[in-house]
């Protein structure tokens, strides 16, 4: 029996067929009959935070809605199947199954696919790309059971991908042809303190080099590149970004932009058939497809708005982007390239702000690092405030635009219900006050109500304002490595200089004295301390070992400082503060040096970005000392066995 009402049909059924579900519900429920069939064989998830699939976590966490949800909403989700052709002239559309389905309307919110470059190799087995909750699991396997993988793109998605790895005790190089990474939303100099930052977290960094091929040799895939050597690795992930899906479009005879793909679609997200529409990644508009979640959000709005019966038109969308590239706060709002508009910058350290500005009023910003009022000088640009000369000469010296700037005026309650908090969703403060007072209390049910916070993510301290949510505490301090690493340096200098006090009969410490001509207990102490030096192998198993990864780096580090000081302890005891002389002398300042270098390392490492030094001096520094350090280790086991063969045999 035919439904009275009309039937619309949604080809996809990722984040923005998702938003278009939600926001056609809202405004009118029941009005159509509505089947979603989706290719995957889960409801729609949170796919720009993949990533955290990679370290681990549960796909389910990432859900934006549970089956339940469509079938409470008198939705029909079909998943599993796609949509796999289009019969116009009888409007039904066939699945992959074969089943098909009548429409009225027909929305495409198919996607994009990821872009596979013409390179050589590609295709070979451990050459993975990296889109779906599928491909992560396949990669997330493979890098479990590797040492060392390639990411192809510095793109978004290149960079977040390269840092997981890197988490995981993976060697992890990040390719990408452009002259500097995320050349898409920033200048040179933005995208190489970005650079800096992401490469201090272990992942190397190569820019402005072309893949030639991919190619199996021995038991490695080999990248070649051009001007460089080939690296050799276990793993290669494609990450060079995205292209419509256009297929089912092109094979139902719809208008689609040959040269670089998309379905055609006017002001009213209408294809060259009326009774078709196309939102998201798929959709061509004016020339322009964004492949930004927040577009696909407004597109998914407009084509609700025009079903339930309003006039709502497209009118091209924000491509400004706020982004969480692998742990380093980078916006991008408003015009892009400065043209005839001022830039004026100000850098400290890892922060770097730059504003365009045209006249009195702010054209673009940008900025890497942490801004606590950016929200604040973004609501200024999309006002058109005019700004003083005053106040953009302070940003150049301070880098914040107002005198008497307060953070709490960044809180939430200060705003009006018209208000965006999260552009990337389009999500008002008034709708997220509305799904607070019926009772979300999280982050994720806010997410899950109006998208907020489930892009990048930058609003969410204002949503956890609001709702109460604590559950994102920032990362822990490094305060443990840096105190360890104080104390063993701070033991090696009490060494050097205490160590005249032992030559005294009566010295304060001649117990040492006593306890060092004690054969049995030198012998004990010695065994001890080679020992416990040999757990500092624990960094380098971790990378090796596939069940130690899941373990932070952070740990791992703390607990090599940690042995470091206590090394240094039984060294006190094993040779009573006596420096000896010939081979146990060179044997002990070797001790020293090994633990004098790594405690440097250690501070380096846990106080980089934070003692006002510029992140590339930090990075310089901490390679310095580090090459230092490696030097005294491979000098160490080799004075030890002779130490022992100088002892036991003669």
């Amino acid at each position: 029996m035919k439904s009275a009402r009309p039937r619309l049909v949604v080809a996809g059924n990722g984040m923005v067929s998702h938003r278009f579900c939600r926001e056609l519900v809202q405004r009118e429920p029941q009005r159509h009959h509505i089947t979603v069939f989706g290719e995957e064989p889960r409801p729609a998830y949170d796919r720009i935070h993949l990533s955290s699939v990679l370290k681990g976590e549960p796909i389910d966490d990432l859900s934006l809605a549970p089956r339940a949800w469509y079938d409470e909403h008198g939705i029909e989700l079909v998943l599993g199947d796609p949509v796999v052709s289009i019969d116009r002239r009888r409007s039904r559309i066939a699945a992959s199954s074969g089943r098909e389905a009548s429409y009225d309307t027909l929305v495409l919110a198919t996607g994009a696919a990821p872009v596979v470059p013409p390179i050589p190799g590609c295709d070979l087995p451990g050459v993975l790309t990296y889109r779906s909750a599928d491909d992560v699991s396949t990669v997330r396997l493979l890098a479990m059971r590797c040492a060392s993988a390639a990411v192809l793109g510095g793109g978004l998605l290149g960079l977040e991908v390269a840092k997981a790895l890197a988490e995981m005790g993976v060697e992890t190089y990040a390719i990408e042809s452009a002259p500097h990474l995320l050349p898409r939303q920033l200048d040179r100099l933005s995208a190489d303190l970005v650079h800096e930052q992401i490469e201090r977290s272990g992942v190397r960094i190569a820019v402005a080099r072309r893949v030639r091929a991919i190619r199996r040799e021995s038991h490695s895939l080999m990248v070649d590149l051009e001007d460089s050597p080939p690296l050799a690795v276990d793993l290669v992930v494609v990450a060079a970004g995205v292209r419509p899906r256009d297929r089912l479009a092109r094979s139902g005879g719809l208008a689609v932009e040959d040269r670089s793909g998309g379905v055609v679609v006017d002001d009213d997200l209408t294809t060259s058939d009326r009774r078709i529409l196309a939102i998201g990644d798929c959709a061509r508009h004016d020339g322009v497809a964004y492949g930004l979640v927040g577009p696909g959000y407004q597109m998914a709005r407009v084509a609700a708005d025009r079903l339930a019966g309003g006039s709502s038109r497209f009118r091209g969308g924000d491509p400004s982007c706020r982004l969480n590239v692998a742990g380093v706060h980078v916006a991008a709002l408003g015009e892009h390239r400065a043209g005839d508009a001022r830039e004026l910058v100000h850098q400290n350290g890892a922060v770097r702000r730059t504003l365009l500005v045209r006249g009195d009023q702010i054209a673009g910003i940008r900025c890497v690092g942490p801004w606590p009022s950016l929200i604040a000088v973004e609501r200024a640009m999309a006002e058109k405030r005019r700004i003083s000369a005053a106040d953009l000469d302070r940003f150049v010296r301070s880098g914040d635009l107002w005198r008497d700037y307060d953070p709490d005026l960044t809180t939430i309650r200060f705003y009006a219900d018209a208000a965006l908090v999260c552009h990337c969703a389009s999500a008002s403060f008034g709708a997220v006050r509305a799904e607070v007072e019926r009772g979300c209390t999280t982050l994720a049910a806010i997410g899950a109500a109006t998208g907020a916070g489930s892009v990048c993510g930058t609003c969410r301290p204002l949503l956890a304002q609001l709702c109460g949510d604590r559950a994102a505490a920032p990362a822990r301090p490094r305060w443990p490595l840096l105190v360890a690493s104080l104390a063993a340096l701070a033991g090696v200098g009490a060494f050097v200089g205490l160590t005249p006090l032992t030559l005294a009969p009566d010295g304060p410490i001649e117990w040492l004295s006593q306890f060092w001509r004690d054969e049995a207990g030198k012998r004990l102490s010695g065994f001890v301390l080679v020992g416990v030096s040999a757990a500092v192998l624990a960094l380098s198993v971790r990378k090796r070992v596939r069940a130690l990864r899941r373990t932070p780096l952070t740990w791992f580090r703390l607990f090599h400082a940690v042995v470091g000081a206590l090394t240094l302890t039984i060294l006190l005891a094993h040779t009573g503060m006596h420096m000896g002389s010939n081979l146990n002398r060179a044997l002990l300042l070797t001790f020293l040096g090994v633990i004098a270098s790594g405690g440097m390392v250690g501070v380096a490492t846990a106080s980089a970005g934070r003692i006002g030094a510029s992140v590339a001096a930090a990075r310089r520094t901490r390679s310095w000392l580090m090459g230092g350090h490696w030097v005294f280790l491979w000098l160490l086991p080799v004075l030890i066995t002779f130490h022992v063969i100088a002892v036991y045999y003669f």
